[in-house]
């Protein structure tokens, strides 16, 4: 890794551009003319007048900062220009940080006036502030006008622009904590050592230190956990901001860190399983997740996204909204708004950006239904829909994006690197559905399969490793297990117990394939194990491990490998869902509010089944489901076959 001074010697300063460089002044940008005389030193920021904008008039009309020279506890100070993105007369740079609390402002003076910042971008303009000249940069909360509602619409609606033409996006990760001097060697080493075994190279961790690696102990993977756990790696924006950026350079204390470096660390982590350790040394959130793990799926799932820009191959608005949903926003109708200029497919659908205080975020969220309805994701918008929402008045068949999913779609249990899932419950082609006049229903077509006629309890997945988890999941298994216990055959004519081993994953394995009859065996070897541990846990002794039990070394490869076989893929599918047993004899997978009586219903060209609740041609849509047996068309052969319009409300 270059050292400060070195990297933007290298990858910052053109030849004709000088550099000064501190600790505490981290990126310095030179443009060789005379400096302009500074405010004197004496004026404070409460001796002047609040800043006053003046309108952007031309369509691609910004404004960017000259960040005067300046270094330690002087007033940050700086020239609002106007420029335009269509003819710019000078590069600019744009940043990239976390807003953060807003009630601890600190006043920066812009064209002699003073303006109120928060204390996260305050820091950060005092880290990218030069000592002996001037740096023009792009910041939102200063550079667009807050107050000005209709400005904010069209100059989000300019992010990608802003972003792309950046000559350089600045990520200012923001506060660093102890030990952050301790992260900068450690990924130039993972780096280096990906470079020279590939990044499939893994080692057990009693090893590290014959590589030149810290111990699992070591306070080293501590400093990187804090560094995950920043917010920045939370907030939505960054989806788009680190999307379009031509170069990336990561701002953490007083290092900089390469983009690339940062990926490639955790993606090893990720590869190594070190990534799970890692994440545990730092907060853990009410739902059990760490944060840090959260932060490192953000990262694959912002690399994604660049990287099929990079190939223009960009995805489609609804995978990226699906992408995001594990990200925050201060106000939640950014989950919509930053991300609408990321997808090509959306250049000809009309969707405004409004921060009207009249425009409520349901509001915002039915038009971009709307709006998705009309193209080729309709299916996507119904399969990220559904009543596990708290926003009243979102009709079911709206997504909710400002929440993440409840429970994955059955559409994603894909391949990697594959967007379809490989079922075909109704049939090839698109959706038929149309918006109905008063905006709030859709029609949709398609046919009613079966109904449900009873259900298990609700299944809530741990992770494999939570010894706890694993017994609620035998629990659960043994009392779910009585639906089938009437049942001589199955609709299919394959056995009820096959059938029901393969509804429990959904008939797919945990890399997205079709399960074959030998990965079957995985589940009989993970319910003998389970079972084994209950009963010694009703001895009241303590549950030894495998090893204990005398099992030999072959023996216990195939549990644990049948423990990581079979219940990832269950623990993913039964997530906040019930079993379910049909009128017709089917099992299925359906969402945890179904309820005896509901129905199944498939649209025509969708992958996968719905659960609708309702009757008399209105229904609500609960969300998807997984029918064993009727995944492949095979509804459309039924003598009750027949096609009609439903309305979802």
């Amino acid at each position: 890794m270059f050292s400060i001074l070195q990297f933007f010697k290298v990858t910052v300063l053109n030849p004709f551009l000088n550099i000064s460089l501190r600790v505490h002044n981290i990126i310095s940008f030179f443009v060789s003319s005379s400096v302009a005389q500074l405010f004197q030193k004496h004026v404070t920021p409460e001796d002047l007048k609040e800043f006053s904008y003046k309108p952007l008039t031309e369509p691609a009309e910004i404004r960017v900062l000259e960040i005067h020279a300046g270094e330690g506890e002087e007033t940050v100070q700086c020239t609002v220009k106007h420029l335009s993105l269509d003819h710019p007369q000078e590069e600019y740079m744009a940043l990239s940080y976390t807003w953060g609390p807003t009630d601890n402002p600190r006043l920066v003076i812009c064209n002699g006036q003073r303006i109120s910042v928060t204390a996260n971008l305050h820091a950060a303009l005092r880290k990218c502030r030069p000592e002996k000249t001037r740096l023009t940069l792009w910041a939102d909360a200063i550079c667009i006008n807050q107050s000005d509602p209709s400005e904010r619409g069209s100059q989000v609606q300019m992010m990608r622009r802003i972003y792309q033409q950046a000559q350089r996006v600045v990520v200012d990760l923001g506060q660093a904590g102890e030990g952050a001097e301790l992260v900068p060697p450690l990924l130039t080493r993972i780096v280096m050592l990906v470079g020279k075994h590939g990044m499939d190279w893994t080692i057990p961790q009693f090893e590290f230190d014959e590589h030149g690696l810290p111990p699992a102990s070591a306070s080293d993977w501590k400093a990187l956990n804090f560094l995950l756990c920043r917010p920045w790696f939370r907030r939505v924006w960054i989806i788009q901001e680190v999307a379009m950026a031509k170069r990336l350079t990561v701002v953490y204390g007083s290092s900089l860190l390469a983009w690339k470096d940062l990926f490639v660390t955790i993606s090893w982590l990720n590869q190594q399983g070190m990534i799970s350790h890692v994440a545990r040394l730092g907060e853990i959130l009410p739902t059990g997740l760490p944060v840090a793990l959260i932060a490192s799926v953000n990262l694959f799932n912002i690399v994604n996204i660049r990287e099929a820009i990079e190939r223009q191959k960009p995805k489609p608005l609804s995978e990226i909204l699906r992408h995001a949903r594990s990200f925050q926003a201060t106000d939640p109708k950014d989950k919509a708004y930053a991300l609408w200029g990321l997808a090509p497919d959306v250049d000809d659908l009309e969707f405004d950006i409004i921060y009207d205080s009249e425009e409520t975020l349901e509001k915002v969220y039915i038009r971009l239904a709307q709006a998705l309805i009309g193209t080729e994701d309709a299916y996507y918008v119904l399969v990220a829909a559904g009543t596990a929402t708290d926003l009243r008045g979102l009709p079911s068949w709206v997504p909710d994006w400002s929440c993440e999913a409840k429970y994955t779609s059955f559409s994603l249990l894909n391949k990697e690197g594959e967007r379809e899932s490989g079922y075909c419950a109704g049939g090839m082609g698109n959706i038929r559905a149309t918006v109905m006049a008063d905006k709030q229903k859709l029609a949709i077509t398609g046919f009613f399969v079966d109904t449900i006629s009873s259900l298990s309890d609700v299944y809530h997945s741990s992770p494999p490793e939570d010894n706890e988890g694993m017994r609620r999941l035998i629990q659960w298994e043994a009392h779910s297990r009585r639906l089938i216990f009437s049942m001589a055959d199955y609709p299919t004519g394959e056995p009820v117990q096959d059938a029901y081993r393969r509804t429990l994953v959904a008939n797919k394995d945990k890399h997205g394939d079709k399960a074959l009859p030998s990965f079957l065996q995985h589940y009989d070897r993970m319910l003998a194990w389970l079972q084994i541990e209950e009963q010694v846990k009703a001895t009241g002794e303590t549950v030894p491990s495998p090893e204990n039990l005398g099992f030999d070394q072959d023996e216990l490869t195939l549990i644990y490998a049948s423990l990581v076989e079979y219940a990832i893929p269950m623990a993913s599918c039964m997530d906040q869902r019930r079993l379910c047993l049909t009128k017709k004899g089917y099992l299925g997978l359906v969402p945890d509010v179904a309820k005896e009586a509901d129905s199944i219903f498939v649209v025509l060209g969708a992958e996968v089944p719905f659960v609708l609740s309702g009757c008399d041609g209105e229904y609500r849509l609960l969300g998807d489901c997984y029918l064993h047996g009727l995944m492949e068309g095979k509804a459309l052969e039924m003598d009750d076959f027949s096609v009609q319009d439903v309305i979802l409300r």
